[in-house]
């Protein structure tokens, strides 16, 4: 397995998890993140813990169940980048028994610096919350 694969199955281990330590721990110190809405730029500090924080308490909310990695299209730009276009099944049970699936793709920015994988920057390819919005679960 790749160095690659392995980051991101601790990151679906760590979306399943909703630690907020432990998704702090993947991100680069400063970061950018876009969606169709636009681009935001943060740093990898308390403000990105508490994002977590809040991520966690709303997907409980709205019953988050499983993130899953259903595929990796990577592309090495150098040495030290890599494009890495990760395909995300994701589960919620708002109503008991009724579950619901999404599918996401977010291309993910990778650096190495030659001692760990960390994300520098995202783009997800659909607005999340407009899905989910539309969906009923938010």
């Amino acid at each position: 397995m790749s160095r690659l694969h392995d980051f991101f199955r601790r990151y679906e281990a760590s979306a399943n998890s909703l630690d907020p330590d432990q998704a702090c721990a993947l991100y680069t110190a400063e970061f950018l993140g876009g969606d169709p809405t636009g681009v935001a730029v943060g740093r990898n500090d308390d403000s990105l813990r508490e994002a977590m924080v809040q991520r966690k308490a709303l997907f409980e909310q709205i019953g988050f169940r499983q993130a899953r990695v259903l595929e990796i299209e990577e592309t090495v730009l150098d040495a030290h980048y890599t494009l890495a276009k990760v395909h995300w099944l994701m589960v919620f049970e708002k109503i008991p028994g009724q579950p619901q699936e999404f599918r996401f793709a977010i291309t993910y920015g990778v650096h190495d610096d030659g001692k760990a994988l960390k994300v520098a920057f995202w783009i997800s390819h659909e607005d999340e919350r407009q899905v989910m919005q539309q969906a009923g679960l938010i």
